[in-house]
Order: structure tokens, then C-alpha cells, then sequence
């Protein structure tokens, strides 16, 4: 899934901060404190005058490959 934050004014918070735009325009308030890149389980990548959050995709090994990958390391 991606995202795409920008810095702005904040009414609901009555300050400026990063704040999600959505495809259709609406606006996503995620708190003050929020900070697009302390995810770990997503990337950012900088665009235009904000930020494109992106999940990072993580696979995992089929069964068998994970034991025999856990006898290899003993």
C-alpha cells in the first residue's frame, strides 16, 4: 500500500505537520507526533513537497528451506 504525506496546517490540531492526501484529495490527520519515515515495515521515497510512504514487502521461506537453512547454521 502506498501513501503520500505532505507538511500543512492542520485544523483538527491547530498547527502545522505531516498530514496524509489521499487519491481523491481528502486529507488524513495521523497525530503531531507522526513522522512518515519511523515505520520500519514501509520506505519512503521523497516526492514532490512531501514524502510517497511505501510497504516493503516481506517473504518468507517455504517450510523446508527454513529447516534446512536452520540445520546449515547449527
Amino acid at each position: 500500500m502506498t501513501a503520500y504525506f505532505e507538511k500543512h496546517y492542520c485544523p483538527e490540531c491547530c498547527c502545522q505537520h505531516w498530514l496524509e492526501i489521499t487519491r481523491s484529495g481528502r486529507i488524513v490527520c495521523h497525530g503531531t507526533e507522526f513522522f512518515p519515515r519511523n515505520d520500519p515495515a514501509h520506505y519512503t521515497r521523497r516526492s514532490g513537497r512531501g514524502f510517497k510512504v511505501i510497504e516493503k514487502l516481506v517473504f518468507s521461506l517455504p517450510l523446508d528451506w527454513q529447516m534446512a537453512a536452520e540445520l546449515h547454521s547449527v
